[in-house]
């Protein structure tokens, strides 16, 4: 899943006032090379504010592309305190008192022991192993007085300020997990500390745009929300009725709203809201955006992490493409009609790419990459392949990332009349006609699927087949 760079064949940018253009064009992640893990991006965040480190060297100039974090590794006792050191230390006044603590570590150790975040492990060692959530809890607890020290305290604590990292699927504790915690701690607790120092790579953090009327203020922000932005301002015109601007809070305050949106709706796994409005005079509003809802990652990263060159040849065959198969679909009126020509479309023209399967060769067959180079995808590729479609063609979607037959697989759900369906494109275009088209989650349980997410079957549940 890689980054837009651009927006073609309809896809369509949001209106921003003469004065924003240049800031929201800073704003979008140009890095041709990404994979968009709720650790990744977190990961990208601390690097900009320079808490955290590439892997690699950072040439003169650099870009995102240059960027190389590896979030899948267990976290260390070392790195953490680095990484708290950077984030809340002051010059420590003593030297390092353990004799484990290799150069380089040693000032942010001596730190950290000053303000009383850690005893160290006895024997006048600190520990310069793997480290646990619990143990960084714990030193988050001592720091910041959190008065407990026990495992149910501190984790309760802790999730009740959104800072618990979601995707965990083992005991590890991984960096990724690392870089979700430090970065929600920073947002929260010392939002001080978010200060860009590398300002060559670029995180959208806020996106603001102006609007005559509620619908153009919904497209617009339905447009932005692919670039992940923390929040998006919008600006009514003198123009826009009031009954809009009602309309407006009535749709998108979280008290009462209607929810329509994965990356509005979704709960988080703290049951805590994803977003809030707030409201200012003069037809200002500002919604504020949570990077860690398991939903906001699935509807946003296939459409933010599209590998979209900036080629012109690429550009060109997307646009062809739009215009050949996707334009005649999206003059039929029929929602249902556009889903239906969109999959068997989608089963015409792609195959699936056994020597990606069998001999992982072939990466691009896991986005639209791979469909456009030579309509060979495998699951992921059809989902995502799918969802740009649907998009193109107003209809809203994301991709659920569950099993098939045990193994990790990959289809979409998509909303229609109202309603969410799941949809498996890979598996029609394989051995079955529209067996899996828009279809209940209990029939893809019956027929091998199962899912691994915390939303798919609540917050956008499918209780029946269309």
């Amino acid at each position: 899943m890689l980054p837009l760079l651009i927006l073609v064949g309809g896809l369509s940018l949001p209106a921003y006032a003469a004065s924003d253009k240049e800031a929201f064009s800073d704003a979008v992640w140009r890095n041709g090379k990404y994979d968009s893990t709720l650790g990744d991006m977190a990961g990208r965040k601390l690097y900009v504010y320079g808490i955290v480190n590439s892997f690699t060297e950072i040439p003169e100039g650099g870009t995102d592309a240059d960027i190389y974090l590896v979030s899948d590794d267990t976290a260390t006792r070392l790195d953490t305190a680095l990484y708290l050191y950077r984030i809340c230390g002051t010059q420590p006044e003593n030297e390092c008192p353990f004799s484990d603590v290799p150069e380089g570590y040693t000032e942010a150790v001596a730190w950290l022991y000053e303000a009383g975040v850690t005893k160290g492990i006895g024997n006048n060692l600190y520990g310069v192993g793997s480290i646990t959530e619990y143990q960084l809890l714990v030193m988050l607890s001592r720091y910041f007085g959190w008065e407990s020290e026990s495992y149910d305290a501190v984790f309760y604590l802790a999730d009740s300020l959104e800072l618990l990292p979601l995707g965990q699927e083992d005991d590890v504790f991984t960096y990724g997990e690392l870089y979700q915690l430090l970065s929600a701690m920073i947002d929260r607790l010392v939002p001080e500390r978010a200060v860009p120092v590398r300002p060559e790579v670029s995180i959208p953090e806020s996106i603001a745009l102006t609007a005559e009327s509620y619908r153009s203020a919904e497209k617009q922000i339905r447009a932005a929300l692919q670039y992940l932005p923390g929040t998006i301002t919008v600006q009514f015109t003198d123009a826009c009725p009031q009954e809009d601007m009602e309309l407006f809070e009535q749709h998108y305050d979280w008290f009462y709203g209607d929810k329509e949106l994965p990356i509005i709706g979704a709960l988080n796994r703290s049951y805590v809201s994803p977003y809030f409005l707030t409201s200012y005079s003069n037809g200002r509003y500002k919604l504020w955006m949570s990077h860690y809802c398991d939903a906001y990652q699935a509807y946003s990263d296939s459409l933010n992490w599209l590998r979209v060159y900036e080629d012109t040849s690429y550009s060109e065959a997307l646009t062809e493409f739009t215009a050949q198969y996707l334009a005649p679909i999206k003059s039929v009126s029929s929602q249902y009609d556009r889903v239906v020509k969109a999959h068997d479309l989608l089963c015409s023209l792609a195959a699936y790419d056994y020597s990606e399967y069998f001999n992982k060769d072939r990466p691009q067959a896991h986005d639209l990459l791979g469909f456009m180079e030579s309509r060979k995808v495998v699951c992921d590729g059809y989902a995502k392949t799918f969802q740009w479609m649907l998009y193109y063609l107003g209809i809203d979607s994301y991709e659920v990332v569950g099993k098939a037959t045990g193994e990790v697989h990959a289809w979409n759900k998509a909303l229609l009349d109202g309603a969410w369906y799941n949809v498996d494109v890979c598996w029609d275009d394989s051995w079955y006609y529209r067996t899996f088209l828009l279809k209940s989650d209990t029939h893809f349980e019956n027929n091998f699927h199962s899912f691994t997410d915390s939303f798919s079957k609540t917050a956008f549940a499918s209780p029946s087949n269309y």
